[in-house]
């Protein structure tokens, strides 16, 4: 299953912030077989881990990495006999 987003907005910029560098969707556009990830950059929802805000764009980081090493043409295969991931 290929998704298709139709229209593209650029990318948000905040300074001091990297933001999600990806298209946006309208919530109309988006089936109920589809996942999203929102990262919350911010420390302030626990004192004793100061840097959590740098987590989201970590994972960002990450999942380009992975893009890179899968094979054209796969598709991610989540267990779909669980309720949650």
């Amino acid at each position: 299953m290929t998704a298709m987003i139709a229209t593209f907005h650029p990318p948000l910029s905040q300074p001091g912030f990297r933001l999600f560098d990806g298209p946006l969707c309208d919530v109309a556009d988006v089936s109920a077989d589809q996942v999203g990830v929102v990262g919350m950059p911010s420390d302030w929802t626990h004192s004793s881990r100061l840097g959590t805000r740098f987590g989201p764009g970590a994972l960002r980081k990450a999942t380009t990495l992975l893009q890179s090493m899968r094979p054209q043409g796969a598709s991610f295969d989540p267990d779909t006999s669980r309720r949650t991931v």
